[in-house]
């Protein structure tokens, strides 16, 4: 399998799970959106879940699933991560990290990672947010 393929292949077999999740365990979401559906970010496909700032909530908040196939071996590796902004501060850190294989893919594994990774977006306070977006800061 050539490395078009496998990005492919990895990509649908991703986005059935991430549809499952849409459809048949919204509460797992948080009432957050899919708003990338397994789209290229510097090499790596991505699904990233967001959650818009609330009056009762002012932090934007997101988790991501993060997949980069491994040509030659049949597996990847996956990063489960989250983040948030408030005004001009920012974070995004890994939750977990996990590598799964196509010909034995943990489906749950998949879940828990995202669940997890929604869980600490939804934890994060504004003194977790350690990071300064430039443009915004003056």
């Amino acid at each position: 399998m050539n490395v078009d393929e496998l990005y492919s292949q990895w990509a649908d077999t991703v986005q059935e799970v991430v549809q499952y999740v849409l459809d048949h365990e919204p509460g797992l979401l948080h009432g957050y959106e899919l708003i990338s559906g397994g789209g290229d970010r510097h090499g790596a496909l991505e699904w990233m879940f967001y959650s818009r700032a609330t009056p009762t909530d002012p932090m934007d908040r997101l988790a991501v699933i993060g997949v980069i196939p491994e040509p030659g071996t049949g597996s990847a590796d996956f990063e489960f991560g989250f983040g948030g902004r408030l005004n001009d501060r920012h974070a995004r850190k890994i939750a977990s990290y996990r590598v799964f294989d196509l010909g034995n893919f943990d489906e749950a594994g998949v879940m828990k990672g995202l669940g997890d990774a929604l869980d600490q977006a939804e934890s994060l306070a504004e003194e977790d947010l350690d990071a300064v977006i430039p443009s915004l800061a003056w």
